[in-house]
């Protein structure tokens, strides 16, 4: 009897499988993923020393820290499989291209310092950007850039203008000369919120000499009916009181007037 129950469990368990394996569908993902890339990351294989970002204020890389497996010391809180690479090593740069792509992921978005700009290893940045860009068009992931708020200053008897044109143009030449589907992302520091607009952004834009800023009409509120609430200030002896109500009203002038501006934007 054990026997008899046994051979149709093993029949039923063994076509179950089978329903199982064909009745799964394929699951699909519409929406295209990107990888942040940071391209900072240099060892003496291709550089004359160890990157800051291998070796912050406190660590020498040089160091080992586990003679059995020779792990190194290094500012990171994870330790690299392949230990600490450098980003513009074309062994590297295909194993994680490689592994993104394999791993279902679309496309790299590179931090990228530009062409100019205020970093002192920008030069070193780019030949590692553009080793990458080299090699995400032979392996056929799609990339694009975010652009690093130091790419602009006021070095080399440029303004931030001219870094803004110059990076824009490299871009333009380098990067995207075929494909006009790619995106640059714009980091936006807390002093330029006049970029956090679609009009703000076209604005620098057209000011670096990529495109011309459309004309913009401006739309004026109209007023139905007239103002009929009448205000009376009563001074009593807190001589304070006085003001309170002209400096709200101010207050509440410069948030509408914001709030306007805002909207035209």
């Amino acid at each position: 009897m054990s026997k008899v129950f046994l051979k149709y469990c093993s029949i039923l368990f063994f076509f179950g499988c089978i329903l199982t394996t064909f009745s799964q569908g394929i699951e699909t993902f519409d929406k295209p993923v990107y990888m942040h890339y940071m391209p900072w990351f240099d060892s003496p294989n291709y550089n004359t020393n160890w990157g800051a970002h291998w070796t912050m204020a406190n660590k020498n890389p040089n160091v080992i820290v586990d003679e059995i497996t020779g792990e190194r010391e290094i500012a990171s809180h994870y330790y690299p499989l392949i230990g600490p690479y450098d980003s513009q090593d074309p062994d590297v740069i295909e194993y994680h291209l490689l592994l993104m792509k394999y791993s279902g992921i679309d496309g790299i978005l590179i931090n990228w310092y530009g062409k100019v700009g205020t970093n002192g290893d920008i030069d070193l940045l780019l030949e590692n950007s553009n080793a990458i860009v080299a090699a995400s068009e032979v392996l056929d992931i799609d990339f694009s850039v975010i652009m690093e708020d130091r790419f602009v200053g006021y070095e080399n008897g440029l303004n931030p203008v001219d870094y803004v044109h110059i990076n824009i143009e490299y871009l333009k030449n380098n990067y995207f000369p075929k494909n006009n589907s790619n995106v640059i992302d714009i980091s936006i520091t807390p002093n330029r919120a006049d970029c956090l607009g679609v009009r703000g952004i076209a604005r620098d834009l057209a000011a670096a000499g990529s495109g011309v800023l459309k004309s913009h009409k401006e739309n004026k509120l109209k007023q139905d009916g007239k103002q009929t609430v009448s205000v009376k200030i009563e001074n009593d002896e807190r001589p304070n009181k006085a003001i309170v109500y002209p400096f709200a009203a101010f207050l509440l002038f410069i948030f509408g007037l914001l709030n306007y501006r805002r909207s035209q934007d």
